[in-house]
Parts: C-alpha cells; structure tokens; sequence
C-alpha cells in the first residue's frame, strides 16, 4: 500500500510540472528556462539619433520606443516542436502620441513589421523575425543596458 501511494503521488507531482501542448501537440509554451527574449533589449539600426527599441521583460510585457514615441505592451512566446521555431505573438500595443520632426516614418516601418511577425531567430547579437511564410520581415541588434 505504501509503495502504491508513492507512485501515485510521483505520477501526479510529474504530471503537474508537465506542459500541456496545443491540441495539435506541435506548439509548446517556452518556459522561463527557455525563453530566449525575455530580459533582453534590441535596437533597430538606423541613421537617426533616437534609435528604435524593445525590451522583453520577463512578465510577457514589453516596453521601448519607436524612435519617437514610447511602446508598451504584452508578447507571448512558444516553441514549435515539429520545425524548432520560436513561434511569437504580439498582443495590442500602447503607443505615445507625439508628432516627431523627424523619425515617423520610421515609427510606422517599425510598428508595421513588429506586427508582422510570427517568429524569430536569434543568431550571436542578430534577433531576425519573420512572417507567417517563414520571409525575413526585420531584424534588430542586441542592445546593451
């Protein structure tokens, strides 16, 4: 009866430390052991003086500016375990409203491509992301703090 409860108890204790897949199983959400953006803050190379950025924190919330105006905001990250993508998704963002002399149609460009992606690759300092056709949408270098 003893050994009986144990097992019971080691089943049940592995089970609740397990990830649930979607019902596809092919996604997986990325624990914060795996999370590759979280902590991390990455600019968008560019001629202007106020550089675009994102700062992932590790609350699934993301914060930095547009070269203008400030950008805050949730992501959610997963791992694709069928292709080994890291699978991203950008919730609605809140944006500042200032009128920049210079920089907006880079805000635009910026906002619109982070939108666009699905996914990201991180290769040494080069954070890439791509749509949902797997095309190269904009990448972004490692900022440091």
């Amino acid at each position: 009866m003893k050994k009986n409860c144990i097992a019971v108890l080691l089943v049940a204790g592995l089970s609740a430390c397990t990830t649930t897949a979607t019902k596809d199983d092919t996604v997986l959400p990325i624990g914060s052991s795996h999370a590759k953006l979280t902590g991390s803050t990455w600019q968008w190379s560019t001629d202007q003086s106020n550089v675009p950025y994102i700062k992932f924190l590790a609350n699934g919330h993301i914060r930095g500016s547009t070269g203008c105006n400030s950008i805050s905001g949730v992501y959610e990250e997963t791992m694709d375990i069928k292709d080994g993508r890291h699978v991203f998704k950008l919730g609605d963002l809140i944006t500042t409203e200032m009128a920049c002399a210079t920089g907006m149609d880079t805000e635009a460009m910026f906002l619109r491509s982070l939108g666009n992606a699905t996914s990201y690759k991180i290769s040494s300092d080069r954070l890439s992301f791509y749509d949902d056709k797997g095309d190269a949408v904009f990448g972004l270098d490692r900022k440091a703090d």
